[in-house]
């Protein structure tokens, strides 16, 4: 039976060493490229892109209080007011500082999901932060509608108002719902979308078909 020298076993462990170091290497040019990608559909508007790439990227990296505010952004843009709860929080407990930015989302979201008590609660944090900016004005307008919103509680006899999540409302700015004539449980929505244009081309390069669509 052979044995290792001390220098067979020393150039396995530098071996092991540079294949581990190769490895982390190439991870941190992975999660780099992540970052950017995401980074990239957030600057675009492509929340919910964005959203996708930062769900993988962030777990990972969570000392990135940049990325994860961002995925928060997008989370809320893209209607996932459960997920950009959970990130905010997130970049709560990680921060020994207040971040007026994370403040103002946690009010928005708040806001959105109709628990206004919570809302005015974050909205007034991010008043007392004392930045006269032209999120000021805005921000004290927002508390007025949650006043109003604690007051009158969106609810009659006859009718709840309710956010239903992104299994109901969709990505897009849909808007002015109206009642099926014929059918008693669809509403139809207006929607602002992107055309989308598919377009054939025969083999003599001619327009054979157009499609169009909304995304």
């Amino acid at each position: 039976m052979k044995t290792l020298s001390s220098a067979g076993i020393k150039g396995i462990f530098l071996v092991i060493l540079a294949t581990g170091f190769n490895i982390s290497v190439e991870a941190q040019i992975a999660a780099k490229d992540l970052r950017k990608q995401a980074e990239q559909y957030h600057q675009l508007g492509q929340y919910q892109e964005a959203a996708s790439v930062f769900e993988i990227y962030c777990p990972g990296k969570p000392k990135d209080a940049q990325a994860w505010f961002w995925w928060a952004e997008c989370q809320f843009k893209s209607n996932d007011l459960e997920g950009a709860l959970e990130s905010l929080q997130h970049l709560e407990n990680e921060s020994k500082r207040t971040n007026p930015d994370v403040v103002l989302l946690l009010a928005k979201t708040m806001h959105q999901k109709h628990e206004f008590a919570a809302a005015v609660k974050y909205y007034k944090q991010f008043l007392a932060l004392g930045l006269k900016d032209g999120q000021y004005q805005a921000t004290i307008n927002d508390v007025k509608r949650c006043a109003a919103g604690l007051k009158h509680n969106y609810i009659s006899d006859d009718v709840l108002i309710e956010n239903m999540g992104a299994a109901v409302n969709s990505k897009h700015d849909d808007f002015a719902p109206i009642e099926s004539p014929n059918i008693n449980s669809r509403i139809y929505f207006s929607s602002i979308r992107a055309l989308r244009v598919v377009d054939e081309f025969a083999d003599d390069g001619s327009l054979k078909a157009s499609t169009q669509g909304l995304d």
